[in-house]
């Protein structure tokens, strides 16, 4: 194969032109909300973490055992829990882990009250560094010509870092999640390196994911199953050693940390089974609220639809809807997907270039490559289906979880696609 030109060299330019532009593009997000709530990234939210942290930097990070009090201070009193709760000065939270509500207490520390400009250089920059690492593990992986088309297929979709800059989980847990996924591709895909090192970053990775929310559960801790399908080794001897540490070490990364949360709880209502208690009461209060909520008449089929009928309906709402909007995917998934699928039904190809590259590609898939994708499109929709109560309420942010599906489906593709050396033999 005969190639006049250096595409690596060329792949790498486009990478970083890419990794500069998604910068200046979150540096500007950044800079619009400076001074404000971010209405991209969830400011429900944000409202509450950013009280949170003021209650942190006044009474210190164990106060009410480390739990955040969503209503201290004054801040925002029109939005998130301000806005309904109007009788109280103190509402501890309970139901979710503390992790952007600590995070908003030591920027409090750093940057001083409401400095909300000050705030968001740390998750825009923890959004860059990440965005770097992925592309240099994705080329150390892949090879750069394949990770230029990786950066390209994230950088076109608007939700790759639209969210970045903002003060709740939104603004770290996808930045957390590229790092992983680069990483898991090396584990599988490469021999070389310390799989100890991998797996001991990946358990960090779930931990942080799991202090951050519980949302991520489902991706954080089964991304490595589409993933080491793609790269199935069943003749090597550790393949399965490695594919089930894969799965475990974000998994108890994840576990610890809402385990710590547990306690922590415990700890401020005195018990374990109070504890308990208190999470079994939230449990049906969401129950409750699915009778009465507006959205689950238009989203979910109404209260009447039986178990899976709704379920059903919610994921394809998700999948052709809610996925489309623009600050999430703009492609429609169902075609997406069609699209995939008709393109790994050709067994064997091969593909002449002759400019602006003199290139012999080969094409070549099996039907395992369909077992790939449909298990991340299975894990991208578990926390949907499972969670129909949660999900049916936060359509604004979760159908940020069919980002492993996009991501793999693409990577499916390319990872058919090699040069072709038999034409490289052949001297053509």
């Amino acid at each position: 194969m005969e190639i006049k030109r250096n595409p690596e060299k060329l792949a790498k330019v486009i990478i970083l032109f890419i990794i500069l532009i998604l910068a200046a593009k979150e540096i500007y997000y950044s800079q619009k909300y400076s001074d404000q709530l971010s209405e991209i990234a969830d400011p429900f939210s944000e409202a509450n973490a950013l009280r949170a942290g003021e209650g942190y930097f006044n009474d210190g990070f164990l106060s009410n055992a480390g739990l955040p009090d969503v209503l201290y201070g004054s801040q925002f009193p029109d939005t998130g829990f301000k806005e309904y709760i109007k009788n109280k000065e103190s509402l501890i939270y309970t139901h979710y882990p503390q992790g952007p509500d600590w995070l908003a207490g030591i920027y409090t520390n750093i940057c001083g009250v409401g400095n909300i400009g000050c705030f968001r250089i740390f998750p825009v920059l923890l959004g860059i560094i990440s965005l770097a690492v992925f592309a240099r593990i994705l080329i150390s992986a892949l090879g750069a010509v394949k990770a230029a088309v990786l950066m390209t297929a994230v950088a076109f979709i608007p939700m790759s870092t639209n969210m970045m800059h903002g003060l709740h989980y939104q603004g770290y847990a996808f930045s957390l999640l590229l790092i992983q996924l680069a990483i898991l591709i090396s584990l599988f895909k490469t021999k070389g390196g310390s799989g100890k090192l991998k797996l001991s970053i990946l358990f960090f990775l779930g931990f942080f994911q799991g202090w951050l929310s519980f949302d991520y559960f489902f991706l954080v801790c089964l991304c490595s199953l589409p993933l080491g399908l793609l790269y199935f080794r069943p003749g090597e001897r550790d393949y399965w050693k490695i594919f089930f540490l894969a799965l475990a070490a974000p998994t108890a990364g994840f576990c610890f940390a809402h385990l710590l949360h547990f306690l922590e709880v415990s700890l401020y209502y005195g018990s374990i089974p109070a504890a308990f208690s208190d999470m079994i009461v939230e449990a049906n209060k969401y129950q409750v609220s699915e009778a009465a909520h507006p959205k689950f008449i238009d989203v979910a089929g109404g209260p009447g639809a039986d178990f899976i009928t709704s379920r059903i309906i919610l994921l394809l709402k998700y999948l052709s809807v809610y996925s489309r909007r623009s600050i999430f995917f703009i492609i429609n998934f169902p075609v997406f997907l069609m699209m995939v699928f008709i393109l790994l039904w050709i067994k064997d190809a091969r593909l002449a270039i002759n400019k602006p590259l003199q290139v012999v590609l080969k094409w070549s898939s099996s039907v395992n490559n369909y077992y790939v994708v449909l298990s991340a499109l299975l894990v991208s929709s578990l926390w949907i289906v499972i969670m129909k109560s949660h999900s049916v309420i936060h359509t604004h942010f979760l159908p940020r979880h069919l980002f492993l599906l996009y991501f793999t489906g693409l990577l499916t593709l390319l990872e058919c696609v090699s040069p072709d050396s038999t034409d490289e033999k052949e001297g053509h």
